[in-house]
């Protein structure tokens, strides 16, 4: 039996040396706890970060361009990811209006590291037309970027118009009182 203190000091111990199940529940604290150790314990498909939610209030961009992509630069969110091979989860909430005869399609274009902003798909993510009124617009995706470790991604709503007959609006400006429009990301483990 060993006896005496400090007989087997910490200098002796070989690192990585001690597995979770060697340590007693009740004895580990946040400030034991290493930065990336809860996140590295959490399975695939966790949600390991969330930005910063961006928000404008009473964006309201008119659209009038039959199939030409414009760029909804007011609102936009950016992640860093802090894992190789993650998936960025996209959410957008806004309010779009687009008349009788007419469609708006949106869809979340992505820039990696401050490249241009390309799709994250080929397809819009809604194509909303024909409203009477100003509708909610809910959009989520799940995207799976190309990126190197310490690269930030940033993504943002692109629209067009079905034809030029008429306007479409995405965001709803002071008009009646307006809207917030809001926008953030999250990183989910690969």
């Amino acid at each position: 039996a060993l006896s005496g203190t400090d007989i087997i000091s910490s200098a002796n111990i070989a690192a990585n040396a001690v597995t979770t199940a060697k340590i007693a529940a009740d004895a580990i604290t946040t400030a034991k706890l290493a930065t990336n150790a809860v996140r590295d314990e959490m399975p695939s498909g966790s949600i390991i970060q969330t930005s910063a939610m961006a928000q404008t209030n009473d964006l309201q961009v008119t659209i009038n361009n039959s199939s030409s992509n414009t760029a909804i630069t007011g609102i936009t969110t950016t992640i860093t990811p802090t894992l190789a091979s993650s998936k960025i989860k996209v959410s957008l909430h806004t309010q779009v209006y687009a008349p009788n005869g007419q469609y708006l399609a949106v869809m979340i274009f992505r820039s990696v590291n401050g490249g241009s902003y390309a799709h994250t798909t080929s397809k819009p993510h809604a194509y909303i037309g024909t409203l009477t009124g100003w509708q909610d617009s809910e959009i989520t995706i799940i995207d799976s970027p190309t990126y190197t470790l310490g690269n930030s991604i940033s993504y943002r709503p692109y629209v067009y118009t079905y034809n030029t007959s008429a306007n479409a609006y995405l965001g709803w400006g002071t008009s009646g009182g307006g809207a917030a429009t809001t926008m953030f990301s999250q990183e989910i483990k690969g």
